[in-house]
């Protein structure tokens, strides 16, 4: 999956670690989602009436998270809420900072809830250490909505298997191995006894966090991430009947594959009563 995605889903992981007591190491900067980062700041609006700038709450996600449990949050869960822009098809502008639907952290409290959303822009991008991005995430919605129930993992685990064979496949009849061989990736993560051994963010939920099921539903979803900007799975053009099974097979794919990653990443969370 794109950076942005994989950190807002290692940040809601760990911010449930939190909440539920669970050991997790410092977030920021060892954190793999984090390692091109310079710095990852949280900012609140000005408030109505006021003039004065972002206010600054937090200067790293760990001094966030902390500031989180002083104010008795009770759980955190990642959105994704389509865009649905005829012009670009949210597949299409995934592998772009800011493309592929719009992300949101939501901190649920005991009275409301807040959602927070990033913004990713490049500083120096010939820094020696490569942390050449600045991250920004701001609470930019406040509302009483409470978290939704449990996702059925066993479901979509089996809605995925089937449509990850199905493209293994596709990806095999056109000669594309190395799509296949992602595929075919997936695919084992979601039966291994170690999942996230043979995916790159190894550390997105603290160990003990995520159930077996879960873990390998969102190291499925790592593996199968193909959907970037020149020369990968969306880059791709065949004709006729294959350009509709190659279009059909993507998009739901990169639909299951968001569901599968809010799904396995927001029962980290303590259970809805």
């Amino acid at each position: 999956m794109v950076g942005p995605t994989a950190q807002l889903a290692a940040l809601t992981c760990y911010c449930n670690a939190h909440q539920r007591g669970i050991f997790a190491r410092p977030f920021f900067p060892e954190n793999s989602t984090c390692l091109f980062c310079e710095w990852i700041h949280f900012l609140l609006a000005p408030r109505k009436g006021k003039v004065r700038d972002w206010e600054v709450v937090a200067q790293t996600p760990d001094e966030w998270m902390n500031l989180l449990l002083t104010q008795k949050m009770t759980r955190a869960s990642l959105i994704h809420k389509p865009v649905n822009d005829p012009k670009f098809a949210d597949r299409m502008t995934a592998g772009f900072v800011g493309g592929g639907g719009q992300w949101l952290l939501c901190v649920q409290k005991q009275d409301h809830s807040d959602f927070w959303q990033a913004a990713w822009q490049v500083a120096n991008r010939d820094a020696p250490d490569r942390r050449i991005w600045r991250v920004q995430y701001a609470l930019v919605e406040e509302t009483n909505q409470l978290a939704a129930d449990r996702p059925n993992l066993s479901e979509l685990t089996a809605q995925l298997a089937e449509a990850l064979v199905e493209i293994e496949q596709f990806a095999r009849e056109q000669k594309l191995d190395g799509f296949a061989d992602c595929f075919a990736k997936a695919q084992q993560c979601l039966s291994s006894p170690t999942p996230f051994s043979t995916v790159y963010h190894k550390d997105i939920a603290p160990e003990g966090l995520l159930t077996i099921e879960a873990a390998r539903l969102l190291a499925a979803c790592q593996a199968a991430w193909v959907f970037g900007g020149m020369g990968s799975w969306n880059d791709l053009g065949f004709d006729g009947a294959e350009q509709l099974l190659y279009q059909r097979l993507s998009d739901h794919v990169y639909n299951l594959l968001n569901g599968a990653i809010c799904a396995s990443v927001n029962s980290s969370a303590i259970p809805v009563p």
